[in-house]
């Protein structure tokens, strides 16, 4: 364990996938200031792991960013920090905020306030010269019709939403004017659709130097949404590919002027390159971490905490198994009994919040899914037999790190 006296880690935003960052900085030996939600706080599975070295500051359950950035800032006047972390996509900018008034470690406004909106994303990609979809932001339908009528189809989105919420492809004036009435965004973004498989770069960066770089595989629905059902780390492709995508998400990082911290980066293998989706400067969703983690040996929240403490990070210099993380459907989660798994090294399973719960096998976004479960192996092949099975509900053939018996 590292231990410290110099104050503790601001931790701005919790909720229940980022329990991680707090576990991490305690193991690390640090205080904790946790800046989150009144009814987050009071999460049963939250309580279990606050004790007397953490000091909660709650917001109220529906909270502007001007709330969270003055119970951090708040939090900051008692109990000077050493480090700051962002959970979720509305803890970025005030966590940038006050890193960059104490002058801590952190993204930098810059690049927090352009990660949190799609439009100024697609605008700063542009000026750098960083291959993506064409696109038109306007709030103008008339506009948006006239560019959708060049281009066949596109993919519509709010700018200001995450978790596939509002992204739909249209096809046709009838299916825009539908989109936009069930939506009623107040500015959105028009999209070239772009053919290929879609891929992510987990990127730790420090002082605007990457230290370490995965490529993981995204699986979606198919569209006219676009919701998430796995991901895959590391991805199986060639040597070649890797290279390149970790060279477009180095170059996103660049454009950003991003100082410290963790970048995500989604992008399409396109014929011609990769091209840039989007990227965040916060925690990836969906357990990326988590799966991340588990294919290097490494913990990725405590990296991110070491990152905003100015402490060296621990990584491998290669991926040491393969891990995936699945979110089945209803169908899915019935056949294999998924409800039924419990969480620990069970059949290969790292982790699972499987419930019955699914809303069904047609998602809209990200909440519409039923919960996830991680898995690995020693290789690609042996991953994917091992996922079969489960999703057979054959838990008893199979074994840790032996594939299917």
């Amino acid at each position: 364990m590292t231990t410290t006296s110099q104050g503790p880690v601001l931790l701005v935003g919790l909720g229940s996938q980022g329990r991680a960052y707090l576990t991490a900085a305690r193991r690390l030996g640090l205080d904790v200031l946790v800046v989150d939600r009144a009814a987050a706080l009071a999460s049963p599975k939250t309580r279990r792991i606050l004790d007397d070295a953490v000091t909660v500051i709650p917001v109220k359950d529906v909270a502007l960013p001007t709330d969270w950035y003055l119970a951090a800032r708040g939090a900051c006047e008692a109990r000077p920090p050493i480090g700051v972390v962002a959970f979720s996509e509305d803890h970025v900018v005030p966590a940038a905020l006050v890193a960059t008034e104490r002058g801590l470690p952190g993204p930098g406004l810059h690049a927090a306030l352009v990660s949190r909106d799609k439009s100024l994303q697609r605008s700063l990609f542009q000026v750098a010269g960083i291959c993506q979809p064409r696109w038109v932001h306007t709030s103008e339908m008339e506009e948006a019709l006239a560019w959708l009528a060049d281009h066949d189809r596109a993919v519509a989105k709010p700018v200001d939403r995450g978790g596939s919420s509002g992204v739909r492809l249209v096809t046709s004036a009838a299916e825009l004017v539908a989109w936009h009435e069930a939506e009623q965004p107040g500015t959105f973004l028009l999209e070239e659709f772009v053919e290929g498989p879609e891929f992510s770069v987990e990127l730790l960066v420090r002082e605007g130097t990457v230290l370490f770089a995965n490529v993981t595989a995204k699986a979606t629905t198919r569209p006219p949404v676009f919701v998430e059902t796995g991901h895959t780390a590391p991805a199986d492709i060639s040597v070649d590919l890797w290279s390149t995508l970790v060279s477009a998400g180095t170059d996103v990082v660049v454009a950003l002027g991003m100082a410290t911290g963790i970048a995500h980066v989604e992008l399409r293998a396109a014929d011609q390159g990769p091209a840039v989706m989007e990227v965040a400067v916060r925690t990836p969703g969906d357990h990326i971490m988590e799966t991340v983690g588990a294919a290097w040996g490494t913990d990725m929240f405590e990296n991110v905490v070491r990152l905003a403490c100015g402490l060296p990070i621990w990584t491998s210099t290669r991926p040491r198994r393969v891990a995936e993380v699945r979110f089945p459907d209803a169908a899915q989660i019935q056949a294999g009994r998924l409800a039924e798994l419990e969480v620990g090294d069970r059949a290969g399973i790292l982790m699972s919040s499987v419930t019955s719960a699914s809303a069904g096998s047609t998602w809209h976004d990200s909440s519409s899914r039923g919960g996830a479960f991680i898995v690995h192996d020693d290789d690609h092949p042996r991953l994917e037999a091992r996922m079969a099975a489960l999703l057979r509900g054959e838990f008893s053939t199979v074994g840790p790190g032996g594939g299917v018996a």
